[in-house]
């Protein structure tokens, strides 16, 4: 019987460290998918800026002084976006320091009809 002790304990200590990794392991998911999705957002807001504002500036050649002050205005546009991006995603990681995290996998439970 003391075996089955032994192994048991075992058991449940593996299980607990299981439980432990796999809780650390979803919330570093977690953080790494929505420090994506907040980096996806600045780039998507430059490139819309990009579009909208700096596809009347041509690519090479003499810019004029109208294109030289979209290009400056653009430049200091995307500093302040992604200063205040990465800013967001330094808070964002320090508040997933405040949470437990468990990621819920897709389960399926299929119905057991019994047959007499």
């Amino acid at each position: 019987m003391d075996d089955f002790a032994v192994l048991s304990a075992i058991t449940k200590k593996r299980d607990l460290e299981n439980a432990k990794k796999y809780k650390a392991d979803s919330k570093e998911r977690l953080k790494k998918i929505c420090i994506t999705k907040v980096r996806t957002t600045m780039i998507g807001a430059l490139q819309s800026i990009e579009d909208h504002l700096l596809s009347r500036v041509p690519k090479s050649g003499q810019l004029t002084n109208e294109e030289l002050t979209l290009q400056r205005m653009y430049d200091e546009i995307r500093k302040e976006i992604l200063d205040k991006g990465n800013n967001q995603i330094r808070h964002l990681e320090e508040e997933f320091n405040q949470y437990e995290v468990e990621w819920k996998r897709y389960t399926i439970q299929l119905p057991v009809i019994r047959r007499d």
